[in-house]
């Protein structure tokens, strides 16, 4: 039971390991098939990213935000839930209104 509780847990601190949305990358390349790397000061060591219009458009515990035209970012709830390099930052929402918690460079 202790360690459903905890893969639960770590399954709602952000997808910062996957390649679809929140793994680090240098390349496209590095990122699953409909992502992309992006690179900068708002994205340490590089973050897969996945293009969006809402978020049902995004993968599990990520959220569809304003950037770039909208991409999908992990979601989190304080820093820890964040790779290293990255806090947890509230940004406006792509559509619909309102802002999400998404993990964002320091």
């Amino acid at each position: 039971m202790a360690l459903m509780v905890s893969l639960t847990f770590l399954s709602s601190c952000g997808n910062f390991g996957g390649d679809i949305v929140g793994g680090e990358c240098r390349d496209d390349i590095d990122c699953d098939p409909g992502s992309t790397c992006k690179r900068g000061d708002d994205y340490p060591y590089g973050m897969c990213v996945r293009a969006c219009d809402r978020h049902e458009d995004c993968p599990m515990n990520t959220a569809c935000v304003d950037r770039s035209g909208g991409i999908c970012l992990p979601t989190c709830m304080d820093r820890y839930d964040c790779r290293e390099g990255y806090v947890c930052d509230d940004q406006r929402n792509r559509s619909g209104g309102g802002r999400s918690y998404v993990c964002m460079g320091d």
